[in-house]
């Protein structure tokens, strides 16, 4: 018996003309893949820029994608949403705010897991990182092979709250 491998570079490209539909938008993939590397880049630049500016566009992407790591699709852009329309400043990063966020957004795994979650994530980025998401991230990367095993931040929430957590992957990058 003989099996032909198909070329990759030939059926990546086939892929790449592929139309797929996200949060009401339908786009080839090479499209969705344009904008993610963008993206990426934007991402980057929040955590370089050292002047604070950023840090709570930056705070909220890291909650997303701790808050949502095992939920699919629009039900992960709903929690965004809601993080970055209930927490805009330094002054928003209340629990009453917390709570609020994840009952509009009709959190997966409940109000009080969820707000949980937030809490103890700001409280480590405050007196832990001191907003200092570069370093963060540069360990991050560096144990990226990992999975970042040895993640302070993962370590530093509570059981419960991190349940959730561990069922799925996300990314800041």
């Amino acid at each position: 018996m003989h099996i032909k491998i198909p070329d990759v570079n030939e059926s990546l490209e086939r892929l790449m003309t592929v139309k797929s539909t996200f949060d009401g938008s339908t786009q080839p993939i090479r499209q969705w893949v344009s904008e993610h590397r963008a993206k990426i880049e934007e991402n980057r630049s929040l955590v370089e820029d050292d002047s604070g500016a950023n840090n709570i566009p930056v705070l909220n992407m890291f909650l997303r994608d701790l808050l949502v790591r095992a939920i699919k699709g629009e039900m992960g852009s709903r929690v965004y949403e809601q993080l970055t329309t209930t927490i805009k400043t330094k002054a928003d990063l209340t629990e009453e705010n917390y709570r609020q966020a994840m009952r509009n957004a009709n959190y997966r795994w409940g109000v009080e897991d969820g707000a949980k979650v937030i809490s103890e994530v700001v409280q480590y980025v405050q007196s832990v990182l001191h907003w200092d998401w570069l370093t963060y991230i540069e360990r991050a990367e560096n144990e990226k092979e990992t999975n970042y095993q040895s993640d302070p931040m993962l370590r530093s929430i509570s059981g419960t709250a991190v349940a959730g957590l561990v069922l799925g992957t996300g990314s800041i990058y």
